[in-house]
Order: structure tokens, then sequence, then C-alpha cells
């Protein structure tokens, strides 16, 4: 088959570009052609892909979102693809991974009359009226029930043309059966970070700081006492372009001593192996695979009720906190878990005996059937 997927910026690490290349790679080791077009690109190309960059310029972002719309639109038109995959919003697809929230539905960062009469905003919501409108054709990829619903509500799209894929991670984030490796993995770690044997090893990791409530965790951290502040050491793992305001806002609430800005690094796992309990006190996450990521590792989690996922760290023995989100809430738990590495640890086994009875780890391929399955012989 000759595939095009659709993705209008791709960087390394982050969740739905991240999708998007395990997805193109499994249709490559099937023998498919790929044809991936992007509005810009970051990173290393996808082997065995043909990466076409669309030229896409205008003032300000919804000129740039509406010509990559029209130039890519036209682009596929003039090729002979079997079927084409969209990772954003537009006209035109065949198949939508709605790897995001719905955009009326992600609370606003602004306030309601700018996003009223923003373009961007705009832009935004007509491109995924083209997708979930009831007339539209495009069957869409889902990844989490309360997504789904929310689609219907908005757009009153029909339930046939949704369809539920699993969670899907990297095996490299399962934690080793090798007790004496993940200790191994554990010490190494807490080496680099110089942690005691019976400190904490807390972890955040994010790739937007602000709709992942980084800025919650960093209020929780301080306010732990004084005595269980210094027996962690907080983790913030990943980047985006806000990273110096909440460097800034570490400095200010005086707990940059025990917190480390990593940055994105290549042993994620490791230091999920190696962590005492993660944090995802998001605002807006469709799925959050990070979660899943987690149980994999055997590490538990407190995270808000946005995430999509948080279904399976409830079920996993994990913390939710329910909605709408209450700060004292966050601090609350954070201390009630310091107070009782005991606790954890029950918790920690718990999540990695849920993980041993989930399929966690075939996403790709089971999009790549449903992809085979509804276009065997192109459209």
């Amino acid at each position: 088959m000759n595939l095009a997927f659709v993705i209008y910026r791709y960087f390394p690490h982050g969740g739905l570009q991240q999708d998007l290349e395990k997805i193109v790679c499994e249709c490559v080791t099937r023998g498919h052609k790929v044809t991936v077009f992007a509005g810009d690109w970051q990173g290393e190309r996808i082997p065995y892909a043909n990466i076409e960059i669309v030229r896409h310029c205008g003032l300000g972002r919804y000129a740039k979102l509406a010509a990559f719309e029209r130039k890519t639109f036209q682009r596929l038109a003039e090729g002979d693809f079997d079927a084409i995959i969209g990772f954003n919003p537009m006209r035109g697809l065949d198949v939508y991974f709605a790897g995001n929230d719905s955009f009326p539905a992600v609370p606003p960062r602004r306030t309601f009359w700018r996003r009223l009469f923003s373009p961007h905003d705009t832009i935004e919501q007509k491109l995924e009226r083209e997708v979930f409108s009831p007339v539209s054709k495009t069957k869409i990829l889902y990844l989490t029930e309360s997504q789904k619903q929310e689609f219907i509500r908005l757009y009153n799209t029909p339930e046939e043309r949704f369809h539920l894929l699993p969670p899907g991670i990297s095996e490299d984030r399962r934690r080793p059966e090798d007790r004496k490796k993940v200790e191994e993995i554990r010490a190494e770690v807490r080496r680099e970070f110089e942690l005691g044997k019976d400190q904490l090893l807390l972890l955040q990791i994010a790739s937007d700081f602000t709709d992942q409530g980084v800025d919650r965790t960093l209020q929780a951290f301080a306010a732990l006492p004084d005595v269980l502040y210094r027996q962690c050491r907080l983790l913030i793992v990943g980047s985006d372009t806000s990273n110096g305001h909440f460097e800034t806002m570490a400095e200010e609430l005086e707990i940059m001593e025990r917190t480390t800005f990593t940055g994105w690094r290549d042993d994620i796992g490791h230091l999920m192996f190696s962590g005492d309990l993660l944090l995802c006190p998001a605002r807006a996450r469709s799925a959050g695979s990070v979660l899943i990521e987690a149980i994999a590792a055997g590490l538990p989690a407190i995270c808000t009720d946005q995430c999509g996922y948080s279904g399976f760290t409830a079920e996993s023995g994990g913390v939710v906190l329910p909605e709408p989100f209450a700060q004292n809430d966050l601090n609350h738990m954070l201390e009630e878990l310091a107070l009782s590495p005991a606790l954890l640890d029950e918790m920690k086994n718990a999540t990695f005996a849920y993980a041993a009875g989930l399929n966690l780890y075939h996403r790709p391929q089971k999009a790549v059937d449903f992809i085979e399955e509804n276009f065997p012989c192109g459209k």
C-alpha cells in the first residue's frame, strides 16, 4: 500500500510524535510505502520513510496553520495514496489519530473573549469539525472512552466511526523480572543524583509543562515539611519552551537545592525503575501515556482525573485526584506518601502485578491492522 501520514510539527519525545514514528515504522516493516507530510521536522528522520516538508508561511500561527492545511491538502490530492492518516485534524483524511483532547474541551489559557475572537482558535475548531462532522467519512482511532464521548458530545459524530486503540509503550519501559538488575539500575541512578539509600526519588515527566501541571508539582514539593523535603529529590524530566519560567518558580519557592530539571534523557525507563513516585497533576492530557509507562515500570503515580488513562492508575493502586483540582489535595497526598515508604513499596508491588495482566505494547500493530483491514485495495 501507498500510505500518507500528516503531522503539523514533529519533534523528539512528544507523545503524538512518538505514536506517529512507531506506527510508520510498523507500516514500513510490513512492506508498505510511506510518505510523511510535515510542516516542521526536528530530530532524526524515520528510516525508510519519505519525509516531505510542506513549506508554508504566514503572519502568526493561524496563518501558518491555515497555509499548511491548504498546501498539504493540495499535495495529497496530487498523489496516488491508498489511505491518508492524519495526526492533526484537516480535510481529506481517511483516518484520524485522535492523540489530543478536543480543541474546545482544552481548558483555556486565555480569556473567553480573546479565545472567541482569536483566528487561531477559529482555524483549530474548523479543522476539527472537518474530521468529526456527522457528514464526514473519516474513521477515528481514539485512546480513551472519555475522549470519545467528548467528541460525540461536541460534534454528534456517529459512534461507529470510532475505533479504540490499546495503550502503546516501548518494551524498554517494562521493569525487568530480574530483581538484582533493577537494584543495580536503581543504585546507579541514585548515585548520579546523590540520593541516600532511604531517600525518595520523585519524578515528573512532561513535554508540556503547563498542561501537565509542573507548577502544581513544584508547589506540592515546596509544601512538604522540612524533615520530609530533605528526604526527597524531585526530577522534572523533559523540556518545553517555558522551562525558564518553571525553573524561576522553583527558585522562588526555594526548592532548587532538591529539584533537578534534567531536560530530555534517553534512560527514562531506568529513571522510572529507580523512582518511588510519579506525579502527573495534569490540566489536560487526552490519555497520558506516561501513566501507562509508570505502570509497566512498577512505579506508583498520583494523577488528576483529567488524564484519560487515570482509570488505569486507580486500578493499579495509584492515586487519582478528583476534579475540580485543589492544590491542598495534592500537597496532602504527597506528604502522606512521603511519610510512609512502606506504603509506597506496597503500591509498587501492586502496580507491577497489575501490569502483568495488561496489553501495553501493541498500539502500533493494532493501528496498522486497522488501516490494512479498512483499505485493503486502496480507496
